[in-house]
């Protein structure tokens, strides 16, 4: 069923929203509704959120409790932080894999307010915390496939909730055929040899970085904007193994435009690594 990934920085009001949202698709739409944030699945944010490991160990955790709840008959609303763009894109690979529908909520708020409202939490982020993530937060782009459709609310906007409800449920029932019946994807004759090829020449160019023993853990590419960020050396096989696994994924959900390859592929790569 659905997927609403909410975004923004701590203290900028995405619990109050969840919260709203939950309750009018279960009242007005006779909805079953999962939320999943920190407090509920009894994480400490200072604790969680102190250091790049914890942090890792978190997201990993959360994204397991939305793929082990988006194949039921429930909405699934994921309220945290999802402030880095790669991530996001791997829970609308999740979606796309479950054949359901998914939004993005980007909750802006002013840096001052969400200090003061995050005062009031008692799970709350140390102010050093507020401003590091305040600095990191990558904002979700309606051109993005993956932060596609954006619901962009300000602190004192209402929360669309039909709008909402509309892309959700009624563009998610359309959508969704019966695997005997769904459409046969139809590539353009070379998509599937460039797609190979544009992958390969990443993993190429950044074998080639690797061996050069560049002193730099973040990698760039050519004709990329994306950059890849390593703390080791990654292996041949592993990078042969995460091709096969990226190639999988995109001849089911395909790019726009074949420029676009290697910039997911760098995203995709980027978020296997921080598995590692």
């Amino acid at each position: 069923m659905p997927l609403i990934v909410f975004c923004g920085i701590p203290g900028s009001g995405k619990t109050t929203r969840a919260l709203q949202i939950k309750e009018y698709l279960e009242q007005k739409h006779k909805c079953q509704v999962v939320h999943l944030n920190e407090e509920i699945l009894q994480m400490e944010k200072k604790e969680v959120y102190k250091d790049f490991q914890a942090e890792k160990f978190a997201r990993g955790f959360l994204r397991s409790n939305v793929e082990k709840n988006i194949a039921g008959n429930t909405v699934v609303i994921l309220d945290s932080l999802n402030y880095i763009k790669g991530y996001r894109y791997e829970l609308f690979c999740l979606a796309r894999a479950a054949q359901t529908q998914h939004c993005v909520i980007y909750c802006e708020c002013d840096p001052q307010l969400a200090k003061e409202n995050n005062s009031k939490n008692a799970n709350n982020f140390t102010e050093e915390m507020l401003a590091d993530y305040n600095n990191r937060l990558e904002i979700p782009i309606p051109k993005n496939r993956w932060d596609s459709p954006l619901f962009h609310l300000r602190s004192k906007e209402e929360t669309p909730f039909e709008e909402i409800a509309n892309v959700l449920l009624y563009q998610a029932k359309k959508s969704k055929d019966p695997v005997s019946t769904a459409p046969e994807i139809k590539f353009e004759i070379n998509f599937l040899q460039e797609l190979d090829l544009r992958v390969q020449s990443v993993i190429d160019e950044l074998v080639q970085k690797q061996q050069e023993s560049i002193q730099s853990n973040v990698i760039t590419f050519s004709d990329c904007t994306e950059k890849l960020m390593i703390n080791k050396q990654i292996s041949l096989i592993e990078l042969k193994k995460i091709k096969q696994e990226y190639l999988k994924i995109t001849k089911h959900n395909p790019p726009k435009r074949i420029e676009d390859i290697k910039n997911f592929f760098i995203i995709y790569l980027q978020k296997v690594v921080e598995r590692f």
